[in-house]
């Protein structure tokens, strides 16, 4: 029952009580509206707000990527060290074999069997991963998806990589957005 705030390109604003916070276009008919926005919240716990151990929430990086659709791999700029946490969310679709919609788990129940994808045991169009080692191999995909919250070993120093699980972009449209959290 709070009364709105508007946000507009940027707002910073104290909480006035405890709750969820929900954001939406200020227009009377959604229906008829098109496109997105991307809503970054920073939320900064001072003396006295919230309970628990939030220094280390605070010095968490972010990077977003956008993934396309007909790009088989994509350097994130992500160096990774052992033991190192990675948090990663995706959104959006793409469309391989020139028709097929998919998200980011991919299409699990595409007749894949005659063809050779990157991780034949997961979905068509899926997000994967792999890491380039320093000295230039690369190791087996994993499969991320639209959620995944992964640990790096202690013997997997090297570049991250994201991609599509597809032995052929090229007729691939449409994109995904990426997360990164580490």
């Amino acid at each position: 029952d709070a009364p709105p705030i508007l946000i507009g390109r940027q707002r910073e604003f104290v909480a006035d009580r405890d709750g969820m916070l929900f954001f939406t276009v200020n227009h009377w008919e959604t229906r008829n509206a098109g496109g997105a926005f991307r809503v970054t919240v920073s939320v900064n716990r001072g003396p006295g707000g919230g309970t628990g151990d939030l220094g280390s929430a605070t010095q968490r990086r972010e990077k977003v990527i956008t993934i396309a659709g007909n790009q088989a791999w994509v350097d994130t700029g992500i160096d990774l060290d052992a033991d190192m946490t990675l948090d990663i969310a995706a959104e959006g679709q793409i469309t391989f074999r020139r028709n097929q919609l998919v998200g980011p788990d991919g299409d699990r129940s595409y007749n894949a069997s005659d063809v050779n994808y990157p991780m034949n045991n997961f979905g068509v169009g899926a997000l994967i991963a792999k890491i380039r080692y320093q000295n230039g191999t690369d190791s087996a995909p994993r499969f991320i998806g639209a959620r995944s919250s992964r640990r790096i070993g202690s013997s997997e120093y090297g570049r991250l990589f994201l991609g599509i699980n597809d032995n052929n972009v090229s007729d691939n449209t449409g994109s995904y957005r990426v997360i990164i959290r580490w």
